[in-house]
C-alpha cells in the first residue's frame, strides 16, 4: 500500500476508534479482560535516557499504558543474569511501580540466567550438574525466595507464568520431554520441577493473595496441556506466543485457540503478540521483523499494526464459553535510545522519539462494545465472456483485515478457495444481490469468481476474473471496500470477464445519471458450428424493437472477441433519457443475422422485456439468448463436440531463478489467454492475451507482478486458456 493509501487507511481507523466519543458517548475498556505488556525492557530504556510521550505531553510509560486501558504488566526474571536487568532487585522496584498503579502484575519465570524460549532452556548456572532431587529443591526455594521478598516490598504478582514458551519443557536435559525424551521418566521430572514450583507460590502467598497459575506453550499445543494435567498439576491458565512470521495466520490462531476452549477448562490467553508497524530502522541494531515478515493485508504501518492486533482480540474474546480471557503485547516500549539500540524498534507501539501511535489502543478496545454494519453489493454478471447463467454460481472470494476473521459475524466462511460461502443471490436481470455484515473499520478484499458449479469454472482464467484497480491504491489486485459505520449499498460493480486491467466500479459503456442503458447480449455459437454465420468473412448481428428504445431501426451490436466459442457472443448499449421513461415501461425486441451477400435472417421469435421507471442502476441487462433460441439452455461452451486441446509443451527451467520460457502449441487459431496465479488462485500476472495461428508459440515471464516487482520464492500456476480448453503447468520461483 503507498503512503497516501495508509494514511488514509489511518485516518479511517482513527475515526471510527473515536466515533463513540466524536458522539457524545464515552469509551469504556472491558477491565475482566487482560489487556496486557510486558515492560521488562522499561528500566534499560530509562537508565539509557528514553523518553515517553503521549499526544506531545511526557510521561511515565506504565501511567501512559494504563490511560489506554491497559490493566496488566509482565515483567521476565531471569536467575543471575549477565547485566543488571531481569533480576529480583530490578523486577521489585519496577513491580512496586506497576502495583502502586493498582494495575496487575503477572511475574513470568524463566529459570535460566538468560532467555528462555522453544529453542533454548539452559540450566541457571548455579544449579548446573546437582542431582535431579536438589533441583526440585532449588526450584521450590528460588520460587519463594522471589515471591515473600516481592510480597513484603508491596511488589506481589497476581498471576506467575512457570516457565517461558516451554515448547519441549523447561531445564534441558533434566526437563526436555521432546523427541527421545518424549518419556513418562522425562514427563514425570518435568512435572515435578513444575509442582515444586507451584507450591512454592502458594506457600508464599499472603492472607489476601490469590496467585494465579499461567503455563506458556508458544504453539498452544493442546497435548502439552494435557500432559501435565496428567502429571496432576494445577493451572489456571493456559497460554500461546502469536507472532504470523512464526505461528501462521489469524485463521490458525482461531482455530488452535478454538480447540483448547473446546477440550479444556483452562483460561486461554495471548501471553506474547507483537507486529511492525514500520520497516524503517533507527540505530544500526538489525530488527528482528523486516520487509520477508509482512502479512498480506497488514502492511507495515500504524493501520496495519493496529488491524493486526484487533485481529488478535477477537480471535481471543469470541471463543466459546468466554474461554478467552486476555491478550499480551510483548515489549511495547523498548525503543532505541541514543545510547543503546534495540532490535525490536519497529515492532512497538512508540515510535521512534517514543511518541504513542495510535495502534497502543488496538488490545484494549472491547470487541463487544465495536459497531457493526451491513455491506450490500449488487454484482452484474453481463460481462461474463462465458455463457453463465442465474443457475450458475457467483461467489465472492477473498479475506477481510481487521477484527472479522475467516469466518463472519453472522458464521459464513470467506476464503480465496471454493469453500467460500459468500454466495449472491440472483435478483434479475443478470444482477446479483448479497449482503455482508462487518466490523466498522474492516477491510474486505475480494474478487469475483463464476462457475458452473463449485468445482466447474467459466472458461477465462478458471473462473476467476481479470485485473481490478480498487478505489484506494492497494498492494495487490483485489477489489476492496472498508466498512462504514452506517449500513451501506455499494455502487454496482461488474465482473471483470476481460483480462485487461479495470477499476472497481468500471462500466462496460458510457453512462450518466440523466439515460439509462439497455444491454443486449446474443450468443451465436450454435449458427457459427453449422456453418450459417461467419463473422469472419463480415457477418454481424444488429438488434430491433419497439418505440422509444429501438425506434425501430436496426442497431449494429459489437463482437465481443474473446468470449467462449471463438468470440460467439455480440453485445450493444442502447442509451436513453430516462426522462422520456413513464411508468414500467414494456419492449419487444428482436435479433437479426446481417449476411455479407446482403441478406438478413431475422429471429422467428419476439421477445419481451420489462424494466421500471425507477430502475436503480444506469445500466440494465437483458439477459443473454441463444440466436433463434428463446429458452434458458444449457450451460457451458456450444458448438465443442470435439475440443481441441492446447499443450503446454514446456516451463524451462523450472525451477527457475531469472526467468522462464514458457512453450505451447495450438491445433488451430484461437483466442489466448496466459495468466500467472499463487496459491491463493489470485492473478499475479496477465503474460498474454491475443488471438493467435495455430501453432508454436512461447512467452517468457521474469517472475514479476503487474507493478514489475519481482515476486517472492514459491510455486505458481501458469494457466493457459484457448476457446477449446485451459491447462495448467506448476512452476517454482528460487529467488
Amino acid at each position: 500500500m503507498k503512503l497516501a493509501a495508509i494514511k488514509k487507511v489511518t485516518r479511517l481507523a482513527l475515526f471510527f476508534l473515536f466515533l463513540g466519543i466524536l458522539c457524545g458517548a464515552s469509551q469504556t475498556f472491558a477491565q475482566e479482560f487482560m489487556v496486557g505488556a510486558d515492560v521488562s525492557s522499561l528500566p534499560s530504556v530509562e537508565d539509557n535516557g528514553g523518553q515517553f510521550f503521549d499526544e506531545g505531553e511526557e510521561g511515565d510509560l506504565l501511567e501512559i499504558m494504563q490511560d489506554h486501558g491497559y490493566n496488566w504488566m509482565r515483567l521476565k526474571i531471569w536467575h543471575t543474569p549477565d547485566e543488571p536487568y531481569n533480576d529480583l532487585e530490578r523486577v521489585r522496584l519496577l513491580g512496586q511501580r506497576i502495583k502502586n498503579l493498582d494495575l496487575n502484575f503477572l511475574l513470568d519465570f524463566h529459570y535460566s540466567d538468560t532467555w528462555a524460549d522453544p529453542g533454548s532452556q539452559d540450566i541457571p548456572s548455579a544449579w548446573v550438574g546437582i542431582p535431579f532431587e536438589a533441583m526440585v529443591d532449588s526450584m521450590y526455594n528460588y520460587t519463594y525466595v522471589v515471591m515473600t521478598t516481592l510480597r513484603d516490598s508491596g511488589a506481589m504478582p497476581d498471576m506467575v507464568q512457570i516457565g517461558n514458551e516451554i515448547n519441549c519443557g523447561m531445564l534441558w536435559p533434566v526437563g526436555n520431554i521432546c523427541g527421545g525424551n518424549n518419556t513418562p521418566e522425562q514427563w514425570s521430572q518435568l512435572g515435578q520441577l513444575i509442582g515444586a514450583a507451584i507450591q512454592a507460590v502458594d506457600d508464599s502467598e499472603g492472607e489476601n493473595d490469590d496467585v494465579q497459575i499461567m503455563i506458556h506453550h508458544a504453539n498452544g499445543h493442546p497435548n502439552f496441556l494435557q500432559g501435565l494435567l496428567d502429571e496432576g498439576l494445577t493451572i489456571d491458565y493456559y497460554a500461546r506466543s502469536y507472532y504470523p512470521t512464526w505461528h501462521g495466520t489469524i485463521d490458525e490462531l482461531e482455530d488452535n485457540l478454538t480447540t483448547l476452549a473446546n477440550q479444556f477448562d483452562q483460561g486461554i490467553v495471548v501471553v506474547e503478540t507483537a507486529y511492525l508497524w514500520t520497516t524503517d530502522w533507527a540505530d544500526g541494531t538489525n530488527n528482528v521483523f523486516w520487509t520477508d515478515d509482512v502479512v498480506p493485508g497488514y502492511p507495515a504501518s500504524v493501520a496495519g499494526q493496529t488491524n493486526l492486533m484487533y485481529a488478535v482480540r477477537a480471535a481471543v474474546q469470541n471463543l466459546p464459553d468466554d474461554q478467552g480471557k486476555g491478550v499480551f503485547y510483548w515489549e511495547p516500549a523498548w525503543i532505541t535510545t541514543e545510547t543503546r539500540g534495540t532490535p525490536w524498534e519497529n515492532a512497538c507501539l512508540f515510535d521512534f522519539e517514543g511518541n504513542a501511535l495510535s495502534s497502543l489502543d488496538a488490545l484494549a478496545r472491547d470487541i463487544s462494545d465495536w459497531p457493526t454494519s451491513t455491506l450490500t453489493m449488487r454484482i452484474n454478471t453481463s460481462s461474463v465472456l462465458d455463457t453463465f447463467r442465474s443457475n450458475d454460481i457467483l461467489q465472492i472470494r477473498g479475506e477481510v483485515y481487521g477484527l472479522t476473521g475467516e469466518r463472519l459475524i453472522d458464521g459464513r466462511r470467506l476464503s480465496w478457495g471454493d469453500d467460500s460461502r459468500l454466495l449472491p443471490e440472483y435478483a434479475g436481470d443478470e444482477v446479483w444481490e448479497i449482503e455482508i455484515p462487518l466490523y466498522v473499520g474492516d477491510t474486505l478484499s475480494y474478487k469475483f469468481w463464476t462457475g458452473f458449479t463449485l468445482w466447474d469454472p467459466t472458461h477465462q482464467r478458471l473462473g476467476w476474473e481479470g485485473p481490478v484497480t480498487p478505489p484506494v491504491e492497494f498492494d495487490n489486485n483485489t477489489r476492496m471496500v472498508v466498512a462504514g459505520e452506517n449500513d451501506t449499498t455499494i455502487a454496482l460493480q461488474f465482473v471483470n470477464g476481460s483480462g485487461a486491467t479495470v477499476e472497481q466500479y468500471w462500466r462496460p459503456f458510457d453512462v450518466d445519471e440523466d439515460s439509462l442503458t439497455v444491454m443486449y447480449r446474443v450468443n451465436l455459437a450454435r449458427d457459427m458450428e453449422r456453418g450459417t454465420f461467419n463473422p469472419d468473412a463480415g457477418d454481424f448481428v444488429a438488434v430491433m424493437g419497439s418505440a422509444p428504445l429501438m425506434m425501430n431501426s436496426l442497431h449494429v451490436m459489437q463482437r465481443e472477441e474473446f468470449s467462449v466459442a471463438d468470440g460467439s457472443f455480440w453485445s450493444l448499449g442502447v442509451k436513453m433519457a430516462r426522462a422520456e421513461i413513464e411508468g414500467d415501461l414494456d419492449i419487444s425486441f428482436t435479433y437479426v443475422v446481417m449476411h455479407t451477400d446482403g441478406t438478413r435472417e431475422t429471429e422467428n421469435l419476439t421477445r419481451e422485456y420489462t424494466f421500471a421507471e425507477n430502475y436503480p442502476e444506469e445500466i440494465a441487462s437483458v439477459p443473454w439468448v441463444f440466436f433463434n433460441n428463446g429458452l434458458e439452455v444449457g450451460i457451458g461452451d456450444a458448438g465443442q463436440d470435439k475440443p481441441l486441446t492446447p499443450t503446454l509443451l514446456d516451463a524451462w527451467p523450472n525451477p527457475f531463478n531469472a526467468t522462464v520460457r514458457l512453450s505451447y502449441s495450438l491445433d488451430v487459431a484461437s483466442n489466448v489467454s496466459l495468466a500467472v496465479y499463487n496459491l491463493l488462485g489470485q492473478e499475479v500476472r496477465l503474460l498474454r492475451t491475443a488471438r493467435q495461428t495455430a501453432g508454436q508459440h512461447q512467452v517468457v515471464w521474469d517472475g514479476a507482478d503487474y507493478a514489475g516487482q519481482g515476486l517472492p520464492s514459491g510455486i505458481y500456476f501458469v494457466t493457459l486458456t484457448t476457446n477449446a480448453a485451459t491447462v495448467n503447468k506448476k512452476v517454482l520461483l528460487l529467488r
